[in-house]
């Protein structure tokens, strides 16, 4: 059976089945959480299936039976990533520039825009200062406190934060990219980390109130931006 065909079953209840969309950008705690209060995984299952599978629990629509392994679902997610993206020639830090992208793009025509801000960044030696890693770190903190999912991820994050966390998921002290991915990319964060823009020289970036996203050449030019148009509180 086909996708399509197993879905018309499920509508029309013939099937011991469950449909979920996993959003991109989720990370693997996040997944375990959708999972619990879809299909009544235990996350903290899942999650132990996941170790070390950040970044290739591919984002889509999944239909599970209501009883399947977290191994299995764990296998399924990643064999669609590797079918979603073969003759991509992706390397590993492909792959965690692509989730760093995810999580800072809200447009698709941003994405390569930010892709090469980041690889001019990394060209220079200069630090990334991406926010979501930094908020990756303290989530993961979160969750090895308690064992427990029960919190919101990927809020914003202070100055505190980025001075004082200890990570080397923390690109406010750490130089280059993190060691792995922090989340799990759609395909065209993939592609933007692939292709970024050409000769796109700019070096800074945000999202103004409006949520619209302005670009700087430096860092002088990024704070008086920040003060004419304002910062998204997304």
């Amino acid at each position: 059976m086909n996708l399509s065909d197993i879905i018309d079953k499920f509508v029309r209840g013939d099937i011991d089945a469950v449909q979920v969309t996993v959003p991109e950008g989720f990370r693997a705690l996040q997944i375990a959480k959708l999972l619990r209060d879809e299909i009544n995984i235990d996350p903290n299952a899942f999650i132990a299936s996941a170790v070390g599978t950040e970044g290739t629990l591919f984002p889509d629509t999944y239909v599970f039976p209501k009883k399947i392994e977290t191994a299995k679902i764990v296998k399924q997610m990643q064999d669609n990533f590797y079918s979603r993206t073969q003759g991509l020639n992706l390397g590993d830090d492909d792959l965690i520039l692509a989730s760093i992208i995810e999580r800072e793009a809200l447009k698709d025509d941003e994405r390569p825009k930010i892709a090469a801000i980041y690889k001019n960044r990394i060209s220079r030696s200069m630090l990334l200062q991406a926010d979501p890693t930094v908020r990756y770190a303290l989530d993961t903190k979160i969750y090895l406190k308690d064992k427990s999912v029960n919190f919101d991820f990927w809020t914003g994050i202070t100055r505190d934060d980025y001075q004082n966390t200890a990570s080397p998921f923390n690109t406010y002290l750490q130089r280059g990219l993190p060691p792995a991915p922090i989340c799990n990319p759609g395909l065209k964060s993939i592609e933007a980390a692939l292709n970024p823009a050409k000769d796109f020289n700019y070096l800074f970036f945000f999202h103004d109130r409006e949520q619209n996203i302005q670009f700087s050449n430096t860092y002088e030019e990024h704070l008086q931006k920040i003060q004419e148009f304002g910062v998204s509180g997304s």
